[in-house]
Order: structure tokens, then C-alpha cells, then sequence
């Protein structure tokens, strides 16, 4: 797995990331959000080399381990699921593509 310090783009203070409250498919919501980086219009984040054309969201892979497509979010008021969900950079990340509920 490639190993690199991370933390700086998932810094929500910084203007990098969101909160994101995760809901697991058939689950009950987590108490704490998590930093997460992303875009409701599709998804550019040239450092880490992700493009999507739907809502999506990057997020360190050991964050949520068990993410999966069906898990739901709150992110900025507004409601997703995923609907795919795929490792990135050797394991490091998972990106979450997204449909608003």
C-alpha cells in the first residue's frame, strides 16, 4: 500500500474537506463525521488523479473500511447513497460515487 501522510487535503479547517455522516446500508448513523474531500458536481482532484462525472467523494481507505455501495450519507444538509465504490491509489483511498436521496 502506498504510504503517505494525508491528513493536510483531509483538513476540514483548512477548507480541503467536508463532514460526512455515514449511514451504513441497512445500519444506524455513525455519532461522528469524518473528513472527507468532495464535490457535488462531479469529481477533479488532480493530487489524487480521481475523476468522476457524478457526486463523489475521496476518503483515506482506513476511515470507513467496510464502505459500501448502499451506505448513505449527510454531507452539507443534503442526502446520498452510494452507488459505487472502488479502491484508489494501491488501497489508500476509496472513492464513493454518489446519487442524492
Amino acid at each position: 500500500m502506498f504510504l503517505e501522510d494525508l491528513s493536510v487535503f483531509f483538513d476540514v479547517a483548512g477548507g480541503f474537506a467536508v463532514d460526512a455522516l455515514r449511514t451504513p446500508a441497512g445500519g444506524v448513523a455513525e455519532a461522528e463525521p469524518q473528513a472527507v474531500i468532495f464535490d457535488a458536481n462531479g469529481l477533479n482532484v488532480e493530487e489524487f488523479d480521481v475523476v468522476t462525472q457524478a457526486p463523489a467523494f475521496v476518503v483515506p481507505a482506513d476511515t470507513w473500511p467496510t464502505l459500501a455501495e448502499a451506505d448513505e450519507f449527510e454531507i452539507g444538509g443534503t442526502d446520498y447513497r452510494a452507488r459505487q465504490v472502488y479502491p484508489h491509489r494501491d488501497g489508500a483511498l476509496t472513492v464513493a460515487e454518489l446519487v442524492r436521496v
